[in-house]
């Protein structure tokens, strides 16, 4: 009888697990097919993703390249145009302002590079100069100059005389190590550009009248005899900079640092206000 209990339970525990056995084998399976199923959908996405990435990067790098094109196409135009111009009459382009609406449009489509070539050339070409008695050949008022790189590496020559920048935006611009003799920024905007020295930038007799600049650094820069009167220079950089005789009157120079600067108490307090201003000595204005 005993013998029959255990035949029994043991037919029963083999029947058990033959059907546990039944019933995983479909699971393993099914799970191994979704397991299976989700890798193959991931790896499919995931080579979908890269696809896409070389798809957008390739896209990216055929706007750039149109753009760059565009910008060449423009910049040629440009001097095509005024090529012409310029064997027509000098004189007919002052008065009809042909060549100032031709340089504004092309400097709206150029970017920083490009602009600096354009620049030079008006420069070398003396289009942009300021001639005694005679009005400008090409007036650069309104001129959006962001990005502008005119630095030494830019010209042939490092001397700029007499060139006419008044009422221009010069965002994130550089005239770094230059000798800027008699150039006029009058009625300008400037902010985050560059006039400081390595050697020996020199902005000497310049015109700052009525400019509005910000975080703009002249370090080391000649500025003899500048005229800032009724301008707006806030949290410039004027350290170690040479300001004999420069005319700060009515200006405001808030937050402006003139540490080691080669200027007089006496030249900044007619400023209309010098609020957390480092004088020459390393201190901070006080208003009396």
């Amino acid at each position: 009888m005993d013998n029959k209990k255990k035949k029994s339970g043991i037919q029963i525990f083999f029947d058990c697990a033959q059907l546990i056995i039944a019933l995983f084998i479909p699971l393993a399976i099914i799970a191994y097919t979704v397991m299976q199923n989700n890798t193959e959908i991931s790896i499919a996405q995931e080579n979908r993703k890269q696809d896409l990435k070389i798809a957008d990067e390739r896209h990216e790098q055929e706007i750039i390249l149109s753009t760059d094109e565009q910008e060449e196409a423009a910049l040629v135009r440009y001097f095509d145009s005024l090529g012409k111009l310029l064997e027509k009459d000098m004189k007919l382009m002052n008065r009809t302002s042909i060549a100032r609406f031709k340089t504004l449009t092309a400097l709206a489509q150029l970017k920083s590079k490009r602009k600096g070539y354009l620049i030079r050339a008006l420069i070398e070409n003396k289009l942009i100069t300021m001639n005694p008695g005679e009005n400008l050949i090409i007036d650069l008022s309104l001129a959006d100059l962001t990005g502008l790189d005119l630095s030494t590496n830019m010209l042939v020559k490092k001397e700029i005389t007499c060139v006419n920048f008044n009422q221009t935006t010069l965002i994130n611009a550089s005239f770094r190590g230059l000798t800027l003799t008699g150039i006029t920024f009058a009625q300008s905007i400037l902010i985050n550009s560059d006039f400081s020295s390595s050697s020996a930038t020199s902005l000497a007799k310049s015109s700052w009248y009525k400019v509005k600049i910000s975080y703009t650094s002249f370090f080391k820069a000649d500025m003899t005899d500048i005229n800032f009167i009724d301008s707006e220079c806030h949290y410039c950089q004027f350290n170690q900079t040479q300001l004999k005789g420069a005319n700060f009157r009515n200006s405001s120079l808030d937050g402006s640092d003139f540490s080691q600067a080669n200027i007089t108490y006496q030249q900044l307090i007619v400023a209309r206000s010098l609020q957390n201003v480092i004088l020459p000595n390393g201190t901070i204005f006080q208003s009396i």
